[in-house]
């Protein structure tokens, strides 16, 4: 047995206390919640969207909309401490800038912390590649009561 293997210093990682800038649009007691990048801003891509959230019902009333700047990153399971929401989709987000060590498929649905994760590439992507939009509606469908 080598000693100096056990022979080693701790370090406490100290959490950076930066606050994430994010701009909240709607509920935030909701049951879904929707994650997207800045490109939300572009009017185009903002109509996009709320065609996306309202085809599956998601409207003020029932969701919560987070603006995620590109330049800070969110800790999604310090986020699901205060929300309810019990579908997240994220949109133009990987797992690792939500700080998720996990592997996630676009557009596959993922249980994770008693939640229902989905990955889509962002808006302005979803706008370009029709074969895109198709696979996220497919899953959407699959996910959420659509009404036809």
């Amino acid at each position: 047995m080598h000693l100096s293997f056990y022979n080693f210093k701790r370090y406490d990682i100290i959490e950076n206390s930066i606050e994430i800038e994010h701009k909240v649009h709607w509920k935030n007691d909701a049951s879904t919640l929707v994650i997207v990048t800045s490109d939300y801003q572009n009017p185009e891509l903002k109509i996009l969207l709320h065609k996306i959230l309202n085809a599956i019902n998601c409207s003020e009333e029932n969701t919560c909309l987070i603006e995620l700047q590109e330049t800070h990153r969110l800790k999604l399971i310090d986020l699901t401490q205060y929300h309810s929401a019990h579908s997240i989709i994220c949109i133009g987000l990987k797992p690792l800038e939500l700080g998720l060590n996990i592997e996630a498929n676009l557009f596959h649905k993922k249980s994770l912390l008693n939640k229902s994760m989905l990955f889509s590439p962002s808006l302005s992507e979803l706008e370009q590649n029709l074969d895109y939009k198709k696979m996220l509606w497919a899953e959407l469908k699959n996910h959420f009561t659509i009404e036809t």
